[in-house]
Formats: structure tokens, C-alpha cells, sequence
């Protein structure tokens, strides 16, 4: 007989919990307790019998509350399956744990699971962003995610910051309002007159050594633009193959992880900014706004720009710890109360154990 518990994001850390009450209520030791237990209780309503026979209503109520505990809660034992809706991937079994916790377990983790399926469905949540399937804030998460989004070549990296440091921010092309306004950096960049400049350029890193044995070449801003644009479409594959890998626990080649990632940032972008923009531009405007925060910023007017940003980012970074610590207290607030039954059950066999049951 197997008894299913279902968790969200406590997977690993109940598996413990369970062996652990497995262990210690199939040991010597725990045998030894519970007769000491029925020995004290024995004892204890021998004593009151003593003083006043009429207890014996209260002595028989004892006795059949003990067998009842004993027999039904401890000595039938049951294979547990653990289920982790965080991570579907995740299945975990726990044999010879005793029926009565096995029992109260999996009928309170369901009462949970579906009180959390209820709240996404009253919210109305996409099914890839609900609670019970993908965890705290899930949409939340992978947007702040793209927002930290770094350009991961190292080449394309420094030649986008020569660009913006050569060809925007000495030329001026880019005002204060612009730059903070803008939803598409990358094409207010190319809109602008600079990016036809022949007149300014930047020290382009290559990926081979050319010929002469030099890795990099002078090339005019209009130049520098043409191919740093044909960088773009590889630089945000990776991107996302790369965020996909960081979310989710689920191994899947690298176009179905592309299309899947692809799909989840555009329901995320669309639910919680009620925009449709397109995943491939969401990581290039995140990708645009750390290349500028990045690059050496001479000028008030941007240096206004990176303190909003830094104060935005110091909010986020306090809801992230939120996100993290609000599961991590429920799974160890589950896994106290699973595991202290052994010692609760000891109390049970006393004379009071109907009371604390």
C-alpha cells in the first residue's frame, strides 16, 4: 500500500524527515520507550484506582485509547510516495513509516496542494506561471532574471561597451529623456545619425586573428554597427537556453528548452507588464540597459539614469530574499510537525493521550 504526500518545494528535505521517523520508530530503543510509556501509564491509573474505584469508567477509556493508537497508528506501517510540485521530476518513496502519520501526512499536503491550485485558479495565473507547478513567484523570478541579464561573449560584450562608450556617450546621440523613455535602446541607437558616423569609431575585437596577426581592426561607427547587429541572434539563443537551464530542473535538448523559455517569458511579459512584446526583444532591451549601466559614463544626465536603476534594483533585491525565505519557512514548519511524531506518540499512550490526540 503506498500513500501519496504532495509538497511544494519541500521534496528533498520531507524524504529526510520521513527516514528519519522510519528509523527511529523501527529501533530497540523506540520498542523500549513505548513499553516504559505503558508501564508509567499503568502505573499512573493503578494509583487513581487506589483512591477511588469509580475511575474505572476513566481507566477504561485509557485502555481502549491505547490500543486504538497502538494498533492503528503505530504497528501498521506503509510506503509513502513524495511528490514535489516544484519539480515534477522529483519522486522520492519511504517504506515502513507508520500508517497514522502516513494517513494525517497525506491528507494535510492535499488539503495544501489543493488550496494552492485553488488560489491560481481564482488568480487567474497562465497555467506555466501558477503557484503549484512552478513555485513563489515564478514569473517574478524569471523576470527579475532577464533583468540582470549580462551579454555572455566576451568579445560581443566589450564591443558593445566601446560602441556606447565611442559612438554614444562622446557623440552625445542619445539625450537624458531618450534613454530613459525608450523601450527599444538597441533601435534608438541605430535611429540615430551616429550610427552612419564614419567620423568616430571603436577598436573592434575579432573572434580569429586576422593575417597581419592582429585581433583587433579600427572600424567607423557604422561599421562597428553592421557587425555587432549580426551578433545579436546567437548571443540571445544562448541567452535563453542558458535562463531555461537556471529555471527549470527538466533536461530538454536545446530547441525544445529555446521554445519552451521563449513561450514562458512571453505569458510572464504579457501577464504581469500587459505587454506583447516579443521574448527575443525583452532580452535585448534587458541585455541594451546593462551594456549602457556598464559602460563608463561620463555626464550627469546618465549617471541619473544608473542611480534609478540602482535604487529599482535594491527593491527587487528585497523582494527576492522574501521569494526565497517564504518556502524554505514552510518546508521546515511541515517537517517539525512530521517530525515529532514519535515523541507525540509516546504522550498518546498516557492516560491524557485521548485529550492531546
Amino acid at each position: 500500500m503506498t500513500t501519496e504526500i504532495v509538497t511544494q518545494g519541500g521534496g528533498e528535505a520531507l524524504y529526510y524527515i520521513f527516514n528519519g521517523v522510519a528509523m527511529i520508530i523501527n529501533s530497540s530503543a523506540y520498542a523500549d520507550l513505548t513499553a516504559i510509556s505503558l508501564v508509567f501509564a499503568a502505573a499512573w491509573v493503578g494509583f487513581k484506582m487506589s483512591f477511588n474505584i469509580s475511575n474505572i469508567r476513566e481507566i477504561s477509556l485509557w485502555f481502549g485509547g491505547f490500543l486504538i493508537f497502538y494498533q492503528g497508528l503505530l504497528v501498521p506501517k506503509t510506503t509513502i510516495l513524495i511528490s514535489d510540485k516544484f519539480d515534477p521530476s522529483y519522486h522520492a518513496t519511504v517504506d515502513n513509516v507508520p500508517y497514522g502519520l502516513a494517513f494525517f501526512a497525506s491528507y494535510t499536503s492535499a488539503i495544501g496542494n489543493g488550496l494552492a491550485e485553488l488560489f491560481d485558479q481564482a488568480a487567474a495565473l497562465p497555467g506555466d506561471l501558477s503557484y503549484s507547478k512552478s513555485g513563489m513567484l515564478m514569473g517574478s523570478k524569471v523576470m527579475r532574471d532577464i533583468q540582470k541579464m549580462q551579454i555572455m561573449d566576451v568579445n560581443f560584450a566589450a564591443n558593445m561597451n566601446n560602441y556606447i562608450e565611442n559612438c554614444v556617450f562622446m557623440s552625445g546621440a542619445i539625450s537624458y529623456s531618450e534613454l530613459a523613455e525608450s523601450d527599444n535602446l538597441w533601435e534608438l541607437v541605430k535611429s540615430k545619425k551616429i550610427a552612419n558616423s564614419t567620423a568616430l569609431g571603436i577598436d573592434y575585437i575579432n573572434k580569429e586573428i586576422d593575417d597581419a596577426g592582429n585581433k583587433t581592426q579600427y572600424l567607423s561607427c557604422k561599421e562597428a554597427l553592421t557587425k555587432i547587429s549580426d551578433l545579436w541572434d546567437e548571443e540571445i539563443d544562448n541567452q535563453t537556453i542558458s535562463l531555461y537551464n537556471k529555471t527549470f530542473s527538466q533536461n530538454l535538448n536545446d530547441y525544445t528548452a529555446e521554445s519552451f523559455m521563449e513561450n514562458f517569458i512571453n505569458q510572464t511579459h504579457n501577464y504581469l507588464i500587459n505587454s506583447s512584446k516579443d521574448s527575443q526583444d525583452i532580452i535585448k532591451q534587458n541585455l541594451m540597459i546593462n551594456a549602457f549601466k556598464n559602460a563608463e559614463i561620463s555626464g550627469s544626465q546618465y549617471s541619473e539614469v544608473i542611480t534609478a536603476i540602482e535604487t529599482k534594483n535594491s527593491f527587487e533585491r528585497s523582494a527576492a530574499q522574501a521569494t526565497t525565505w517564504l518556502p524554505l519557512a514552510r518546508t521546515a514548519i511541515e517537517a517539525m510537525l512530521y517530525g515529532i511524531f514519535p515523541f507525540i506518540f509516546l504522550i498518546f499512550l498516557l492516560p491524557m493521550g485521548v485529550k492531546i490526540f
